[in-house]
């Protein structure tokens, strides 16, 4: 923006409309508890309160920066009385006076081209704010001063140019100082106190934060955020963490701030709840998502009606990957994995997903559904019928391609889950079921450390483990053949049963043998043993038509 255009906006500034102030409603912002709301009210009452309004004119908005002591014996700038404007004065973080709430009104300028707002700031003392009143209560009290009482408060108001187009200039630029009102008195005992009485939270510095947003836009995984910020922070104010009145290092805990941020920026209202949000934006009648994409990838959509339905259930896949499911799920391999813990409500979520030509893995669809009210432990209220209902409305909503054909899954990948073995095989009657290699080792490994705990710890115990681990091993990579599978295991039993005559075998051959129970339920059903064997491998890239190796 040029010199002249600045003075010309001040004198688009319109004046304040002379309202009748309403003490009361001020006063209600404040952090006081009872009986310091009820002294300041009477104060104003029997002293009125200090207020000061300014024109537009060179003269006044002069004498606008500048405020009078108590008693009145000499002129103070907003400096001295270590008062910040935003975007105008900084705040030192050590400073007693904080703004407590913030209002912003959209102001008619006589050039109606140009977007002017206007701010009502409402100033604290913190040595009068009590931490545990108003809508950021808590219970330990993180102030940097001492609550002594004090009743000092300001409201300043204030107009901005916020240029929607003109890159070069910064959001709300700061016109005018239209009026200031309060009690500009600080109590004695405030006065004489000149130490914190802890670290004063400061706060991240705008230009590391709208950095990070910016990355946050772009989808950056918040690990890598971090190091970016770092990277931004050093490049610009070097090793420096800080200043009096901004960090320039992103901490941990502020990454919630940041997505409520992002949040609202997309539509997502953060003060309604997150059903209320979801059946806004998923609803058959007038359904108000975001973004018109939300619509798009539901597939399905059942609120949680108290006393009318059982749960809340959504499906969603976007148009993109309805197609990658056809390209690379049809007459494929698909996986699936349930998991809970994806957020703080009581919900679980299955993902099923193809693997695409460079073996990365594409996900096609999520069904997220909640735990029934009654149900105590979530992770176990994935029932087959449900998940059985979630893939039958999946398959319906892929319809068929060009060829007239139905989406088919020919070999599906799953956890130890038998429940979603039982959904992939009610939709899809001819699939092959393999077991993930990852959780069968995993749940053998677990059930070793278990069952040879009877073994004392040292080297018996380590011995026994790597035999029957190499043994595991073999099964897993080497047999393909299920009469050679059953006679492994056979002369493994015959082994430790041998074992268990000996007095020093004993102890080794009852931990082993106990294994070798467990283990015999992945034995006894030959279709069961295909699913975590070679066997099943051979027979799902047989039916694929493609190597060994591109079976996952």
């Amino acid at each position: 923006m040029n010199s002249t255009s600045l003075p010309n906006l001040i004198r688009n500034v319109p004046a304040l409309t002379k309202k009748k102030l309403d003490p009361k409603g001020i006063i209600k912002k404040l952090r006081m508890n009872d009986t310091a709301r009820d002294a300041a009210l009477h104060h104003i009452e029997a002293m009125g309160m200090d207020t000061m309004r300014f024109s537009n004119s060179p003269k006044d908005q002069g004498n606008s920066h500048q405020l009078p002591s108590i008693p009145i014996t000499e002129i103070l700038t907003f400096t001295d009385f270590s008062l910040h404007l935003p975007n105008e004065i900084n705040r030192d973080a050590r400073s007693k006076l904080v703004i407590v709430t913030s209002i912003k009104d959209t102001v008619n300028a006589v050039d109606k081209s140009r977007k002017l707002t206007r701010y009502r700031a409402i100033y604290q003392c913190q040595c009068g704010s009590d931490h545990t009143s108003g809508r950021l209560a808590s219970k330990k009290r993180e102030m940097a001063w001492e609550n002594v009482d004090c009743g000092c408060w300001f409201r300043i108001t204030t107009t901005h140019y916020e240029p929607s187009t003109d890159a070069s200039t910064s959001a709300h630029m700061l016109l005018t100082i239209d009026e200031i009102l309060g009690d500009f008195t600080h109590s004695a005992i405030c006065l004489d106190t000149h130490t914190i009485d802890r670290n004063p939270q400061i706060p991240l510095h705008p230009l590391v934060r709208d950095h990070a947003l910016s990355l946050l836009r772009k989808n950056i995984p918040l690990a890598q955020l971090r190091q970016h910020c770092r990277e931004f922070s050093h490049a610009r104010w070097g090793v420096e963490v800080g200043d009096d009145s901004y960090r320039y290092v992103l901490m941990d805990y502020e990454s919630t701030s940041l997505y409520r941020t992002i949040a609202r920026e997309s539509g997502i209202p953060q003060r309604s709840t997150a059903q209320d949000n979801l059946h806004l934006w998923f609803n058959k009648e007038k359904p108000q998502p975001p973004d018109p994409r939300f619509s798009a990838a539901c597939v399905a959509y059942s609120p949680y009606i108290p006393d009318e339905t059982d749960r809340f259930s959504i499906i969603l896949m976007t148009p993109e990957q309805k197609l990658l499911a056809w390209k690379y799920g049809h007459r494929r391999q698909v996986l699936m994995d349930l998991t809970f813990g994806v957020c703080n409500g009581r919900a679980l979520l299955a993902i099923v997903m193809a693997i695409d030509d460079e073996n990365k893995g594409l996900p096609l669809a999520f069904m997220m559904f909640t735990a029934k009210k009654e149900t105590k432990a979530v992770h176990a209220d994935d029932d087959k019928v449900l998940l059985e209902g979630l893939l039958k409305l999946w398959k319906t909503d892929m319809g068929t391609n060009a060829a007239g054909e139905e989406f088919e899954s020919f070999v599906g990948s799953t956890d130890n889950d038998p429940r979603e073995r039982h959904g992939l095989r009610k939709n899809w009657t001819a699939i092959i079921l393999l077991l993930c290699l990852f959780h069968v080792w995993q749940a053998w490994r677990n059930a070793l450390n278990r069952y040879l705990r009877v073994i004392t710890k040292g080297p018996e115990r380590q011995f026994i483990r790597s035999h029957l681990a190499k043994f595991l091993m073999k099964l897993l990579k080497e047999i393909n053949n299920y009469d050679d599978a059953i006679t492994a295991y056979n002369a493994q039993v015959l082994h430790f049963k041998t074992l268990a005559k000996s007095r020093a075998g004993k102890d080794q051959s009852k931990g082993a043998l106990a294994f070798l129970t467990y283990l015999q339920a992945y034995l006894k059903v030959r279709d069961f043993w295909k699913s975590w064997s070679l066997a099943g491998v051979d027979e799902a890239a047989a039916r694929m038509g493609v190597p060994v190796s591109q079976i996952a």
